[in-house]
């Protein structure tokens, strides 16, 4: 009889020293296997924040997560907080990121060209385009779009050209917004020649336009004629 509550009181001590197996029934199994607390689910199921202090809740709740969320996550929030305009916030939220480690792709890095561009610092949004290279992305159209904008925004038109041809020459297909930036800020510098390859890719239907830029092309030819 002692002996076998000798067994009993052994076998209950090891069993204390090393917890429950994986096999040892579904408590064990459920603590092992249990996900970490979704902690502001509501970020990622809706970004429709009614105010910037949300905002930062919810990307300081993401940064401090057992799993941090998916770039894609942040990419959702980084663009919300773009869309009030806050700039400023939006590269102070990346520098964040990054020393997290939590890595930024193509579109989170497009985001930050466009802050730069709104804060009136379209070299800094070149050097991040340098950074898109060295990191082995390819810059995409929306990338150049931006980097036109925002020299058109700061009148180096001379500049934003010479972009535009330099997106054609690396085989970027340049979109509607592309022809309409470069053409509404080509018709606020004054009359010049440099809608006229504009106006010959409309007409040979190489390029489609909307009616408002098309006619903007003919006022200010017109203008050149006069």
């Amino acid at each position: 009889m002692l002996r076998m509550m000798s067994k009993k009181m052994k076998m209950m001590g090891k069993m204390m020293q090393t917890g429950p197996s994986s096999s040892s029934g579904p408590s064990g199994t459920w603590i092992r296997t249990l996900p970490p607390q979704p902690y502001l689910s509501f970020c990622s199921e809706s970004q429709n924040f009614s105010s910037l202090d949300e905002a930062l809740s919810c990307f300081n709740g993401m940064l401090h997560m057992h799993l941090p969320p998916s770039i894609v996550d942040f990419n959702k929030l980084l663009t919300s907080i773009t869309k009030m305009k806050d700039n400023s916030t939006v590269l102070s939220l990346s520098h964040q990121m990054d020393s997290f480690g939590i890595p930024r792709n193509l579109n989170i890095l497009n985001i930050l060209i466009n802050s730069f561009c709104h804060l009136n610092r379209v070299d800094f949004g070149f050097s991040v385009l340098a950074k898109i290279l060295r990191l082995g992305h390819r810059p995409n159209t929306a990338t150049f779009n931006t980097l036109i904008w925002g020299l058109c925004s700061q009148g180096q038109i001379g500049e934003a050209i010479r972009s535009f041809d330099k997106m054609v020459c690396e085989g970027f297909q340049p979109d509607e917004l592309t022809y309409e930036t470069l053409i509404k800020r080509l018709y606020t510098s004054g009359p010049t020649l440099a809608l006229i390859p504009l106006c010959w890719s409309i007409e040979k239907g190489i390029l489609q336009v909307n009616v408002v830029a098309y006619s903007t092309i003919i006022d200010s030819l017109w203008k050149l004629e006069g």
